[in-house]
């Protein structure tokens, strides 16, 4: 059975059959007897959940839990959830969703990876291109902070096999950006600063803005992978360079905007100079499906 191939499509196959909840019941007296209890069902019954060992197979270990609800179209069937725990080896060989039910069925699959979301904004003393690649080393090799989704529609036919795919994919992204001034700039003891500010796709504001000092060496470092970090939103970086340290008379402004592309971490080292923004810009891809960095 096809459980995941490169492009992350992951594969399930469905044992679908059909249940009555006959459950035994006791009394507390002298005498002891069973009951049948009978359920009703319908939109206000809870799901029911099972939970499975499953072995991952080539599935990357920056998953390590599958949810998939199963939700028929007579609303009179209650919905239905296998989480599939992945584990290297010792779980069952085969993602079986059980008590699915005949008839028209919606199944969604979910997954986050490892990653915890992130979302900071970190100052550092410039000392040479070395120990910054290393500070960016250390964000890119974190794993990313994504959720994934599937959703397939399909008719189920009892007693007969029938495998049902998910093509995962997230919305998600990540940038990791510096910003440091260039060494003329730096020694001249002109004041410089950054204002930077999130948006989402209409153009509001995801937060309040935050003015920061980069005059001389200062520099900063920030990461934005967070449930806010997806396809189409993204930061705008405004340099407002002034004559002097004490920023007496604004000389000269300009700006850069960074947007989050989805399964993709855009790394940017951006340095500043009296004439302008130099960039410097890596993609690379996630995994699942493969996540692409970028350096900007």
């Amino acid at each position: 059975m096809k459980k995941i191939i490169l492009s992350a499509i992951i594969a399930f196959s469905i044992v679908s059959c059909s249940h009555d909840n006959n459950s035994p019941g006791d009394t507390t007296g002298l005498k002891k007897g069973s009951v049948t209890a009978k359920f009703d069902v319908g939109k206000d019954a809870f799901p029911t959940t099972t939970n499975k060992n499953t072995n991952r197979g080539t599935i990357p270990t920056t998953i390590n839990r599958i949810t998939v609800d199963v939700v028929n179209t007579n609303p009179g069937i209650p919905a239905n959830q296998t989480v599939f725990d992945l584990v290297a080896s010792g779980g069952e060989t085969k993602f079986l969703i059980d008590n699915v039910s005949s008839g028209a069925n919606v199944f969604t699959a979910k997954a986050t990876t490892t990653g915890l979301p992130k979302l900071t904004v970190a100052p550092y003393n410039y000392t040479n291109d070395a120990t910054t690649d290393a500070m960016i080393k250390g964000e890119r090799d974190a794993v990313p902070y994504a959720k994934y989704e599937a959703i397939v529609g399909m008719d189920i036919i009892l007693g007969t096999p029938q495998e049902i795919i998910f093509p995962l994919l997230t919305n998600h992204g990540r940038i990791i950006g510096t910003v440091e001034t260039e060494s003329l700039l730096t020694a001249s003891g002109r004041k410089v600063e950054v204002i930077a500010q999130r948006f989402d796709t209409s153009n509001a504001s995801l937060a309040p803005s935050l003015t920061i000092d980069l005059t001389g060496n200062k520099s900063v470092i920030a990461v934005w992978n967070d449930d806010s970090a997806v396809k189409g939103n993204y930061i705008k970086y405004i340099v407002n360079i002034y004559n002097n340290a004490a920023g007496t008379i604004l000389e000269k402004t300009f700006e850069k905007t960074i947007a989050i592309l989805e399964s993709t971490g855009i790394t940017a080292k951006i340095t500043i100079t009296s004439e302008g923004l130099t960039e410097s810009i890596n993609y690379g891809t996630f995994t699942i499906p493969a996540w692409t960095e970028i350096s900007n």
